[in-house]
């Protein structure tokens, strides 16, 4: 015989779960509607909860607006609590980074390996990883970049295999890259990234080279163009975190120029102003009682 659920009055599938309460029994899709279950398994609680409920108590938890979730701690130790609190804070960090990156995407943040780069907020998102946390650096946070490209050169003949570096230190406003990838004189690149050096002692690295591959090749060729147009949305942020940091200093300066100047004389101003009529009389008397500190 098929068990219908005391909730909504429709049948029960086998293959769905179902809680038993003092006087019925409740399926799947109402319970994860009150939050007494997820897909795969009951809340924390949720059976405690049903052993001493009745259908009716249910239906007034429903009809309050509330869920299980409004009510589980009741039902649930001190341990299961911290276990909850913590699943709640990665639920939250998860939804944050979702909105985060919706933002840069919608701003058409360009992509290169798990960094999106904002010229419009003038901000670089970190997506993370499985061994790393995202975090979102404003342009103003990178000090410098350096390109890091490894290879090597190989004599089929004789089986002689040689290790070349390279590497270019760029930064601060105006600085200019002319060779972004370092010496070409390899058979092979190793590998080819993108170093950027922040204000608080650490970097992180672009990657777009990480296996051996012939110098000449397609692939070499995409990756060096991809990390030029990086090396040049790097290049733009710092220019916008420098001339924005320009301006505040300079309304910061004329700020205290006019903090520091004489209130009788600034009073003087504003009365001929008002004199000629350039300003109310209401207007003059609002300025000097800010002057004289009286406001």
């Amino acid at each position: 015989m098929a068990t219908i659920c005391s909730l909504c009055n429709k049948k029960i599938s086998i293959f769905k779960m179902r809680l038993k309460f003092k006087d019925g029994v409740v399926g799947q899709s109402c319970l994860s509607e009150l939050n007494l279950c997820n897909f795969w398994a009951f809340e924390p609680g949720a059976k405690e909860y049903a052993e001493s409920h009745t259908i009716a108590d249910l239906k007034e938890l429903q009809t309050s607006g509330k869920d299980f979730t409004n009510i589980q701690d009741q039902y649930i130790d001190d341990e299961t609590k911290k276990e909850l609190q913590k699943k709640q804070e990665k639920k939250q960090e998860r939804q944050e980074k979702i909105e985060v990156l919706k933002e840069f995407k919608d701003d058409g943040a360009t992509k290169f390996s798990s960094y999106y780069f904002d010229l419009k907020k003038n901000q670089i998102l970190s997506s993370g990883s499985l061994t790393t946390s995202w975090r979102v650096i404003d342009f103003s946070e990178v000090l410098s970049y350096q390109v890091n490209r490894n290879g090597h050169l190989e004599q089929k003949h004789h089986g002689i295999a040689r290790a070349v570096t390279g590497g270019i230190l760029a930064g601060g406003v105006g600085a200019i890259v002319g060779a972004t990838t370092g010496g070409k004189n390899t058979d092979y690149i190793d590998h080819l990234g993108l170093v950027i050096n922040l204000s608080d002692g650490t970097n992180f690295e672009v990657k777009f080279l990480k296996t051996k591959t012939k110098t000449n090749s397609f692939t070499v060729k995409t990756a060096e163009g991809e990390l030029r147009s990086l090396i040049s949305i790097v290049q733009s942020g710092m220019n916008k975190a420098q001339e924005k940091a320009e301006q505040e200093q300079t309304k910061a300066n004329t700020i205290k120029i006019e903090s520091n100047a004489d209130p009788a004389e600034e009073i003087r101003k504003f009365k001929k102003l008002a004199d000629e009529g350039i300003i109310s009389n209401e207007e003059f008397e609002a300025k000097k009682k800010q002057l004289l500190n009286l406001q």
